[in-house]
């Protein structure tokens, strides 16, 4: 499906002469002064806080997103030691988001329960015993009756049969034998590679100053990346991760893209669409800095997650320099680009403005996929304060018309940003969920990005993705025929 015209521009009538942004607008205290805490009225409060901003009418709002502010602004500054701790207040807290705001219905929170994050959660839930009872298994939690409604109406996914190519009687047969359901890979049929085998590598990334983002796969001056490369196929491949044994086809130097996942997301859940672009002729490298991030987004962490962006396309750069390194030569300097999904999406806006303003890096095109504006972190305000800044490249937002977690309005609102001297396009794919990531059927039920849902399965979205993003590529970044 081809680009669709950007419409509804009347509701961001403004924002271009406001994107000098503060996210640290704290909620008034002042209700929930002699303990009169209500999650209703957090909301009511909400809504004036997202009303105020001049990303207002782009911003996502689902309960999941209601339910996690109310947690960051309210819960955790009274339930945590601190200035504010007040056993008083925590508890008629905690029972509002939980008895009145059925918080731990919505699929994000309860993954933050079971990651460990909202740890502290459940112990003060069982000391100030709300009406909604806790198991002690979390994980039956999402299945009692009354967080039904909350499922059905969240982001979640659902099993359809009809995307694994099977009838619900099918399906619910095996479900109740346990009987494993067919794989991504049984059902996805994946478009035509390109010309090169593809590579991969895991690499360590060297950090300029100290980050905030710390992981297994992230320390203050490292964090680990996923390298996919044009591979010789007479070499013997870059599986491992070790230099000597890494072989780059000819034909280069090679175009640069950096690649950032979403929320909660390694590399591992594009590794199709990384392999293709890198089969190609594009040298991709992806991020593992920011998988472990939960609740606790900010803007030091969002700022932290763009740094990274722009340090991944820097250390391949300085490799293409260096005799030592198998990429010496293979980057070509003129011919770089950024993408990501989701929170990735939104970051690779001020990343590639960044690379360029401050580090003189020559990004030609920026590709964001379902781009995030939300509420968490107020993450909106950092894309929304560097899009006027995005001068002379040329963007494809891509995003699905079914995307209940980050609609099309979000990537809509960042094109409107954008200056005029930026050529900008907004791809609308008809049907599609925001599960434009290889997610594996078995996890559709636990994912928030309506995997499963909309019209259109996502073995077909990742396809119809890695088929948009390589047309545009080829025609804005691979280096002409005859060259």
């Amino acid at each position: 499906m081809g680009p669709q015209p950007i419409d509804d521009r009347s509701s961001f009538v403004g924002a271009k002469d406001q994107h000098q942004i503060r996210s640290d607008d704290p909620l008034d205290d002042a209700w929930l002064l002699d303990g009169n805490v209500s999650f209703s009225v957090g909301v009511e409060m909400l809504n004036r806080m997202v009303a105020s901003k001049s990303y207002g009418n782009a911003m996502t709002r689902l309960k999941c997103d209601e339910c996690l502010m109310f947690l960051n602004k309210v819960v955790l500054p009274v339930c945590t030691p601190g200035r504010k701790f007040s056993l008083g207040l925590c508890c008629p807290a905690v029972r509002a988001s939980i008895d009145e705001g059925k918080c731990l219905c919505e699929p994000r929170v309860f993954q933050g329960v079971i990651k460990g994050q909202l740890n502290f959660m459940i112990q003060i839930v069982r000391l100030c015993r709300p009406q909604f009872s806790i198991p002690w298994h979390l994980p039956n939690v999402v299945h009692r009756e009354e967080c039904k409604p909350s499922i059905k109406a969240s982001t979640a996914g659902i099993l359809n049969p009809q995307f694994l190519g099977m009838s619900k009687t099918e399906l619910t047969s095996r479900l109740e034998q346990n009987v494993p359901l067919p794989t991504f890979n049984d059902v996805f049929n994946p478009p035509e590679s390109g010309a090169y085998e593809a590579g991969w590598a895991r690499v360590s990334v060297r950090r300029s100053d100290p980050s905030v983002l710390a992981s297994e796969d992230s320390d203050p001056m490292e964090f680990k990346a996923d390298l996919f490369y044009p591979k010789s196929r007479a070499g013997p491949g870059g599986g491992g991760g070790v230099q000597k044994d890494l072989v780059l086809a000819d034909g280069g130097p090679f175009p640069l893209i950096a690649f950032s996942p979403g929320f909660s997301s390694k590399p591992d859940f594009h590794v199709r669409l990384l392999h293709f672009l890198a089969s190609h002729g594009y040298i991709v490298i992806a991020q593992r800095s920011t998988h472990h991030l939960g609740m606790d987004l900010d803007r030091s962490k969002f700022l932290a997650w763009k740094d990274d962006i722009v340090t991944m396309l820097s250390s391949l750069i300085e490799a293409g320099n260096d005799e030592s390194s198998f990429l010496h030569n293979a980057i070509d300097t003129t011919r770089i680009g950024i993408s990501g999904h989701s929170n990735g999406g939104a970051m690779s806006i001020p990343a590639a403005v960044d690379a360029i303003e401050n580090h003189g890096i020559n990004v030609k095109v920026v590709v964001p996929i379902s781009p995030a504006c939300i509420l968490l972190g107020d993450e909106c305000a950092i894309p929304t304060e560097y899009a006027p800044r995005l001068h002379g490249v040329r963007v494809r937002f891509i995003v699905g018309t079914a995307d209940q977690t980050t609609p099309p309005r979000s990537a809509k609102f960042f094109s409107f940003l954008l200056p005029n001297d930026t050529d900008a396009e907004v791809v609308l794919l008809k049907g599609v969920t925001h599960c434009v990531w290889e997610a594996e059927p078995k996890l559709w039920p636990v994912t928030n990005s309506g995997c499963g849902k909309g019209s259109v399965s996502p073995m077909l979205a990742v396809r119809t993705l890695m088929m948009q993003m390589e047309e545009f590529l080829r025609l804005h970044l691979r280096k002409p025929q005859g060259y």
